[in-house]
This record gives structure tokens, C-alpha cells and sequence, in this order.
């Protein structure tokens, strides 16, 4: 069980989110959205719109930019611009890089008008949803990730301090939310694996959680002897990649230690290059993380980003702190 050293202040133990806003002292937290998620899934997708057109929205946190599926681009027929000498780099590959513009996007009582948003995936498959709401909207408002309950909540909060912002009531710890660049926003902190720090990134859109293997190689973390160890990967290229559990003495991240965890490790590229040479190479920014705390975090967590105090606040809610795929079989 992870250690957490704070609590919750208990005034707000027994508030709902059944009023439009809740209150404590001088603080007044307004609630703007409430998605309600699948059960079903275990990524966070609810039930959303496109100019009045059912379709399911993936709320991704890993996402710097909102995007649309190549998929529902082509259902509802939205019209598309090429964005020239722009890659996208991920897991895998590459790809190119197209905006769809969309006149009216609905999430529940969340409505968003004339977007222009990003094109990504495989045209012949529909996929678990057809648009990724990222943080260039996310980072907007304070969001709290509440998977245990099926539900992420959009807030404006004013006048809060940390512990009125966990209205739930329960212990919590807190690490510090990074400062991000307006351009590529994010949530990253500084965790700790075998007591060395390295750069993480909460991604809601990943369903497991994983560390880069550069990382892990530089802490000594042992990769199997043979690829019957190992898992195949594919991403948005044609390449394929290797993939292993990586077994730590211990995670941190703010003040919640975990000892002996098993997290899943991989190699990975993040970034955009934006070319006119046809100079396509993949950079690693500044920024990039080496590891994506993902889904399975969020299972077991309640967190509540405070962007205006720059905190990453979560309760333990109980369960597997990360989730691992199981070896493969030997052949």
C-alpha cells in the first residue's frame, strides 16, 4: 500500500457534487463538467458528439493537442488540411499530420464550437473512440480523475487551498505539477524509480503505465535474456518494438513511496518536428518524459490537478498501483 501523509479537510467530507458549486470558507469550486465514462472500458471514454453525430471521446491527458479520428473524419465527412512539413513521432513510427475542422463538439452539458483539430489514426477502423479530448483543453481548468467512480470532472476553483480541493475527504499526498510550455502543455512531475529521479507524465490515455528503456537501462533494470521474455508493440508506424517488466526496488512520486513494483518498460519516441527541408528525423524534447503514469494509476487513485498551485493531489482508493502485462510464453 502506498504511504500518503496528508488529509483532506473533513468540512468537506460530506459534500456532494450534486450542487453546481461547492463551497467551504472562502473557497468556491465551481463545477463546469462531469464526463461520465463507459464502465465498460477501462480508459476513461464517455459518450460525446460531433455536429450532432454520436461519437465516443477519449479524455487523454497524455495528448498535447485534441485530435480526431482519420476514421470519423471520413464517417461524418469533415473537411481536412494538410499541415505541410509536420510529422507526428510516436510508439512505433510516424506519421503525417492532418486538422479536421469541426463546427460543434458535445460532451455531456461541455460544448466546444468551431475546432480545428488534429487527424490521426487508421481510416478502415473505427477504434474505442473517435476523438481524444487532450490537454491543450484539459490544461484549461483544474481536471479531477475520478476512474473508480466512472467520471472525470472539469472545475474552476477560487479561493481553494490543497486540502479544500480534495473534497472527498480522504488522506492524500501531493507532488508538484510542472510548469509547462503554453504551446505543448502537460502534466509532468519528478518521480523516483530505485531512488533516481526522472521526468513522468500522467497519461490518462495510456492503459497501463511504462517506463522509457533508456531509463530503466540507466538504473541497472535487467532485460530478459530472450524474447520469449519480451512483447511485441505496435504503434503508429510500421516498425514494432520490444516490450518487458521491469521489477524496481522502489517508485516514488511526491510523498507516496511504493516499494518492489513491477512497471511495464519500453523503448519510445515523443515529439513534432515542423520542417520545410523534408528533414523528418524524430527530436526528443526537452520535455520529453521518461515515463507515462497511466490508467492503472488512475484506477487505484482519485488525483486532482491544481493548476493554479502547480499540484498533483491524489488519494489512495486501493489496488494494484500498476498493472503488467504477464510474461510471454516461451517457444
Amino acid at each position: 500500500m502506498p504511504k500518503r501523509t496528508r488529509l483532506a479537510a473533513a468540512a468537506l467530507a460530506a459534500v456532494t457534487l450534486a450542487a453546481p458549486t461547492l463551497a467551504n470558507a472562502d473557497c468556491k469550486l465551481l463545477l463546469l463538467a462531469e464526463f461520465k465514462l463507459d464502465p465498460k472500458s477501462y480508459a476513461p471514454v464517455a459518450d460525446g458528439a460531433i455536429n450532432a453525430r454520436a461519437i465516443k471521446v477519449l479524455v487523454d491527458s497524455g495528448a498535447t493537442f485534441s485530435g480526431v479520428s482519420s476514421f470519423a473524419v471520413n464517417r461524418l465527412g469533415l473537411p481536412t488540411i494538410e499541415m505541410v512539413g509536420m510529422r507526428a513521432y510516436g510508439i512505433g513510427g510516424d506519421t503525417q499530420v492532418f486538422r479536421a475542422h469541426i463546427n460543434e463538439l458535445k460532451i455531456g452539458s461541455y460544448t466546444k464550437t468551431g475546432l480545428d483539430l488534429f487527424v490521426s489514426g487508421d481510416d478502415s477502423r473505427a477504434g474505442p473512440a473517435e476523438l481524444i479530448l487532450g490537454e491543450d483543453v484539459l490544461s484549461k481548468v483544474d481536471t479531477e480523475f475520478d476512474l473508480a467512480h466512472n467520471a472525470i470532472r472539469l472545475f474552476e476553483p477560487k479561493g481553494c487551498t490543497a486540502p479544500q480541493l480534495v473534497y472527498w475527504g480522504a488522506a492524500y499526498s501531493q507532488a508538484d505539477l510542472l510548469t509547462w510550455d503554453p504551446e505543448q502543455p502537460a502534466i509532468q512531475t519528478h518521480a523516483y524509480i530505485n531512488g533516481k529521479q526522472i521526468l513522468a507524465e500522467l497519461d490518462s490515455g495510456a492503459e497501463q503505465s511504462v517506463v522509457d528503456a533508456t531509463a530503466a537501462d540507466a538504473d541497472g533494470v535487467s532485460r530478459p535474456p530472450t524474447a520469449a521474455g519480451a512483447e511485441t508493440i505496435h504503434g503508429m508506424g510500421r516498425e514494432a518494438v520490444q516490450s518487458w517488466t521491469g521489477r524496481f526496488d522502489s517508485f516514488a512520486i511526491g510523498d507516496e513511496k511504493i516499494s518492489h513494483v513491477s512497471v511495464q518498460v519500453l523503448p519510445f519516441t515523443r515529439g513534432m518536428t515542423y520542417t520545410e527541408t523534408g528533414d523528418h528525423t524524430p527530436r526528443q524534447l526537452a520535455n520529453t518524459p521518461s515515463m507515462f503514469i497511466g490508467d492503472d494509476f488512475l484506477h487505484s487513485h482519485r488525483v486532482f490537478i491544481d493548476n493554479q498551485d502547480h499540484l498533483i493531489l491524489f488519494s489512495y482508493q486501493g489496488g494494484p498501483v500498476f498493472n503488467t502485462p504477464p510474461p510471454a510464453a516461451a517457444k
